[in-house]
């Protein structure tokens, strides 16, 4: 028997703990089960809901910046069109990188940067996902381990001008 997705987040949340959520997820919850708050139907919904934003933001931190780029353009109903005339990049293109055909280095920086941008992803999210797309497959007991994959010198590169284009693109400066 399969379980309800409240069943799934229990259980989820029970074998990692709140640490799987970010900070402003693990912020809210708090002030949900605060003191004198009971976990009635209307509370129990609200962290039900900051749950599955927090397995959301988990679950795309821990993908290749292709597969969220792709999963974001499905979950909004995008056509692969839509999104060529935004972010200047061939329609063909973004079919083949979102299918791996491609590398998502076949594009310049500042396009890549582009098409996250339209997608509202945070730059952390980026540097994550860029390092999933560019790390070297023979590497995967780093990520078993929990360690930041690493990259091969020209990914490095890569990501530090996708990461400076996105920076020019919303006007701010990077966060270190």
């Amino acid at each position: 028997m399969n379980p309800t997705p409240e069943e799934a987040i229990e259980a989820l949340i029970a074998g990692t703990g709140l640490d799987l959520f970010s900070a402003d997820i693990r912020a809210e919850v708090e002030d949900i089960l605060s003191v004198g708050q009971a976990l009635e139907p209307e509370a129990r919904g609200r962290f039900v809901d900051a749950a599955n934003r927090g397995r959301r933001h988990a679950s795309l931190s821990s993908s290749a910046l292709e597969v969220v780029l792709f999963n974001l353009r499905r979950e909004g109903d995008q056509d692969a069109d839509d999104i060529a005339a935004k972010v200047q990049i061939d329609a063909a293109a973004i079919r083949a990188i979102e299918r791996g055909d491609r590398t998502i280095t076949s594009e310049p920086a500042e396009k890549i940067a582009t098409w996250a941008l339209n997608f509202d992803l945070d730059r952390e999210l980026v540097r994550l996902s860029l390092r999933h797309s560019l790390a070297r497959p023979a590497n995967a007991g780093s990520y078993a381990q929990g360690r930041e994959l690493p990259v091969p010198t020209d990914g490095e590169q890569f990501i530090e001008d996708v990461l400076a284009a996105f920076d020019r693109q919303v006007g701010s400066s990077p966060a270190e």
